[in-house]
């Protein structure tokens, strides 16, 4: 059976599962189902379709900005991992513990807190108990989370695979109606090609057919120096002659594929499914996969995603000295959307308080 094929046989299922989400989100909307909002900037990051966006990057970038002016936490539902309940990452968490994406924001800001729950809207109360001086809290893939109602709703949409050219699961890869977009506060599109013309914005722009209050801008992925496994200071170039192999377990891996494609001399791919937790099948079929490449020139490369989840398996690493080495990548804007898209993000928080708190706000309250 081709792919057309069976994704007409398939429309009936998306029917069904798309008659559901209208029946949940109407219920929302009339008030028969209860969505909680709180007394202070929650914003949350999410998308329409199953993954794939750039939602960590994007939360990474907002944490950034937020985490200089602001106590800023990020809570995540924890996709995958072990534990149940209200945990907050540390240093010491694991993948299995928190998630990997979650552990990866605490990675990279240890000074702000990280924290998991199945649902945000009991996590988000249950978070405040335990850290009262919170400020802002980046709810990471929660568009679809209707219990809560958070002051901003940033909705990302792939360049590549936007949310108006697709349709509902299992015949596409949306998880609601393309409609749900109206909730959004700001759309962003992502993963864009550096220096996207403006009549190519300008028709993206009338396909979303935006809502006179939403605000819609445009990212690229800026990819850093690969660096080596657990050693951020010890950083690689690409060469025209390296053979790379591309070890990921994300939805699209395609944009860091053509990245790295266009700076060596092969890619040989090694892909898992998003959010995969490697067995020691995977790890014997990673081994020889690479032992199998025929260049003297040759690394592994992965995610910093997938780093998370590859550093369960410590003793494998050291027992094989393999090369390998984390892609690094970040949400980018243009100079002046950078400007634009910032003074917005602050403009909501700073709503919520006052001349006189943003004047003491750095007084030590803990």
């Amino acid at each position: 059976m081709n792919k057309n094929a069976a994704r007409w046989f398939a429309l009936p299922i998306a029917w069904l599962f798309g008659l559901t989400i209208s029946l949940r989100n109407w219920l929302y909307n009339k008030g028969f189902l209860k969505g909680y909002s709180f007394d202070l900037p929650v914003i949350a990051i999410g998308n329409l379709s199953t993954g794939g966006t750039g939602k960590s990057p994007m939360t990474l970038y907002l944490t950034k900005l937020l985490k200089e002016d602001f106590r800023t936490a990020i809570l995540s539902r924890g996709y995958k991992r072990k534990t149940k309940g209200l945990v907050l990452a540390n240093q010491n968490s694991t993948a299995l513990d928190v998630g990997d994406e979650p552990l990866l924001f605490k990675k990279k800001h240890p000074d702000i807190t990280v924290a998991v729950r199945e649902s945000r809207a009991e996590g988000i109360p249950e978070l405040l108990m335990k850290k009262p001086h919170l400020e802002v809290i980046l709810l990471d893939d929660a568009f679809q989370h209707r219990s809560l109602q958070p002051g901003l709703n940033i909705l990302l949409s792939d360049y590549h695979q936007p949310f108006y050219e697709d349709y509902l699961l299992p015949v596409g890869n949306l998880r609601e109606w393309q409609s749900a977009y109206k909730r959004a506060d700001v759309i962003v599109v992502t993963k864009c090609p550096p220096g996207l013309k403006k009549a190519e914005k300008q028709e993206i722009i009338q396909k979303i057919k935006p809502l006179a209050n939403q605000k819609i801008y445009f990212s690229h992925l800026e990819y850093g120096y690969p660096y080596l496994f657990g050693l951020p200071t010890q950083t690689i170039s690409y060469h025209l002659d390296m053979h790379v192999m591309l070890l990921t377990g994300i939805a699209n891996p395609e944009s860091l594929e053509d990245y790295v494609l266009s700076n060596v001399a092969a890619v040989y791919r090694q892909y898992y499914p998003d959010h995969h937790y490697y067995s020691a099948e995977d790890l014997s079929n990673i081994l020889q996969s690479f032992n199998n490449i025929e260049s003297t020139n040759k690394i592994i490369v992965t995610t910093e995603k997938d780093a998370m989840r590859l550093a369960l398996h410590q003793q494998w690493r050291n027992q094989h000295q393999l090369p390998i080495y984390v892609q690094p990548v970040q949400t980018a804007f243009d100079e002046q959307t950078k400007m634009d898209f910032n003074a917005n993000i602050l403009s909501f928080v700073n709503q919520y308080f006052d001349k006189e708190y943003r004047e003491n706000k750095f007084i030590n309250l803990e």
